[in-house]
């Protein structure tokens, strides 16, 4: 019995032999260099982030309407109300969202932990990210 994560694995493999192809100047050669020292430190500041994320729900008077994955849609998301808007996003989200005081939330972590489980086998980051 494969578990979601196997599957999503799986998938990513599929997504970037697709991508690449078989053009051996093209591949992703190898995995990303990353001590366990990195990994290690992932963990901790993702540990300190869920503790402090959780602690900041919504409340369901104040639950966003909007979601917006990145801040691709400037135009869309400035003409609404900004309570309701919440962008998920990277850096240059996050700089679109102090600018135009919109909620924001950080995503990034969701990359960091695929990486190391798909490159380093380590599931225990992917799993905390994804319950997060």
């Amino acid at each position: 019995m494969k578990t979601i994560i196997e599957v999503v694995s799986k998938s990513y493999d599929k997504h970037l032999e697709k991508v690449y192809g078989s053009a051996e100047s093209a591949k992703f050669l190898g995995k990303p260099r990353m001590s366990i020292y990195n990994i290690y430190i992932f963990d901790f500041f993702f540990s300190v982030y869920s503790f402090f994320r959780s602690s900041l729900s919504w409340d369901d008077r104040n639950k966003p309407k909007y979601v917006f994955v990145n801040s691709r849609f400037k135009d869309i998301i400035c003409s609404l109300d900004r309570e309701h808007v919440v962008v998920m996003g990277g850096i240059t989200d996050v700089l679109f969202c102090i600018r135009n005081n919109i909620k924001f939330v950080w995503i990034g972590y969701l990359v960091k932990a695929f990486d190391i489980y798909h490159y380093y086998g380590r599931d225990k980051s992917y799993i905390k990210a994804l319950c997060c």
